[in-house]
């Protein structure tokens, strides 16, 4: 789920749902994202409720405090059946509240189905063919191995990196049709993904006997999925009773990432940094923030190796 205000300068940061209530790939991982689970992926009440609270409430606050403004917030949703409705979800004596669009208009005037969905799709799809495109060898049987070993994590940080390249222009145009706004359209650039795409996927020799046809549908597969599931009574009682039972079978599954040591984190981020400030993409900010994290595993390497003193080989054991 995307969130971002009016002027497009504060996106939050993304929902995401998954299926496993603590996917092992996220141990000791701090992924910049919300992540809550549900046993089909789907969004419902409770998760809608969790996040209004506890990530779109303190991140509007801490936003504005950050740029020294102060005022009521206004959350404009759709109407879908899985948000609870305005009057529970209006806090602080009217601060924080919420307003749902008509019915049947999402496509029309709800401001993130004005391509911003769209465009962060796309960009997600062309971070996975950049990762595909690092590989060694394009045969099949590597693309099988990417697409075994991917995985919840690496797609987080895909997502992430899509998200923060949606264009300020991008998240202000698309709500022209409700505030009847006429920004103009110049930074549109969906040709130019396109075209990417697809000369990846001929680099890859993953698009023979594809044409712009079958990639734009790719690309479109799922523009109609409505984000929630409609249940039947039965459905309801089956998730109720299973909904446990699973979670404990997908907390114990998938690999676990072996955490490198600070001094091999330290020795790749000094490597890093040498090569990075004699890139011609180098960035003052971009480098400073990798001397920081550089510096923070040299910290902690030195620490490590304080931590034991001789004497401590001598200590007494019971």
């Amino acid at each position: 789920m995307v969130c971002a205000n009016a002027k497009g300068t504060h996106r939050l940061p993304l929902l995401l749902i998954g299926k496993s209530k603590n996917p092992r790939c996220f141990k000791n991982v701090k992924i910049p994202l919300t992540y809550a689970n549900q046993q089909k992926a789907w969004m419902n009440t409770d998760i809608f409720l969790t996040w209004y609270e506890n990530t779109f409430i303190p991140e509007v606050k801490k936003f504005q405090k950050d740029v020294g403004k102060e005022g009521d917030v206004l959350l404009l949703l759709d109407n879908a059946p899985t948000h609870p409705s305005a009057e529970t979800l209006n806090r602080e004596n009217g601060k924080f509240m919420v307003k749902f669009l008509p019915p049947n208009v999402t496509s029309i005037l709800q401001p993130k189905d004005q391509s911003v969905i769209e465009t962060l799709k796309r960009l997600y799809r062309k971070q996975l063919l950049r990762r595909l495109l690092s590989a060694d060898d394009s045969e099949i049987e590597t693309l099988l191995k990417f697409f075994k070993e991917i995985n919840l994590k690496d797609c987080c940080y895909m997502l992430i990196e899509a998200w923060n390249s949606v264009e300020l222009q991008t998240l202000k145009r698309a709500w022209n049709k409700l505030l009847k706004l006429t920004l103009s359209d110049s930074s549109i650039k969906p040709h130019d993904d396109f075209k990417e795409i697809t000369e990846a996927m001929k680099i890859l020799s993953i698009g023979e006997g594809c044409d712009e046809e079958n990639i734009m549908e790719w690309l479109n597969c799922d523009s109609e999925d409505p984000g929630f599931q409609i249940l039947t009574d039965e459905e309801i009682i089956e998730d109720l009773n299973s909904n446990e039972r699973e979670d404990e079978e997908e907390t114990e599954t998938g690999d676990v990432c072996q955490v490198p040591s600070h001094a091999e984190a330290f020795e790749a981020l000094n490597v890093a940094f040498k090569w990075f400030e004699r890139q011609d993409e180098s960035d003052p900010i971009q480098l400073l923030q990798l001397k920081r994290i550089r510096d923070l595993a040299e910290r902690k390497r030195c620490d490590s190796l304080r931590q034991k003193s001789i004497t401590s080989y001598f200590q007494p054991k019971f």
